[in-house]
């Protein structure tokens, strides 16, 4: 697992609670026991790349990937890859839509983060996170023309 870039972790000391929340968020759901992107959210997931580039991508910025498991889907020892196999099915998406591996995060919790009583699609998840960098003088990192 990569470590977090200096200027992410600089932004998180420096700036105030609030401001170290992702600029960007979304969730990719699965079937049960399933770790395939649905068509309809690899063109969600391509929107959003879009969006987040046209309005506030950073030179710097990282893409936090974080697989889920419902409690209920597969026995406990499974949840952990299941959860691997979904975060790394989305990290792929955004590889293939030009998120280079250098920007990315990936992690993966098995069952041990419900956020709906099991058992429930929202916890058969991805989370896609985006987090930008600030420069010292706290400006964003913008990519130059």
């Amino acid at each position: 697992m990569r470590l977090l870039p200096l200027c992410l972790l600089l932004h998180m000391l420096a700036a105030p609670a609030a401001a170290t929340k992702p600029t960007w968020s979304t969730d990719v759901y699965f079937e049960a026991g399933s770790d395939v992107i649905e068509q309809v959210d690899r063109v969600r997931i391509v929107s959003a790349i879009s969006g987040v580039s046209g309005s506030f991508l950073c030179a710097s910025g990282t893409w936090i990937v974080v697989g889920h498991a419902d409690p209920h889907e597969v026995p406990p020892e499974a949840a952990t890859s299941l959860s691997e196999r979904r975060a790394r099915a989305v990290a792929a998406e955004l590889r293939a839509a030009g998120v280079s591996d250098g920007r990315l995060e990936v992690a993966f919790k098995g069952s041990t983060q419900p956020v709906a009583k099991p058992p429930h699609r929202h916890n058969r998840r991805t989370e896609i996170e985006y987090a930008p960098c600030l420069k010292s003088d706290g400006t964003l990192d913008t990519p130059s023309k």
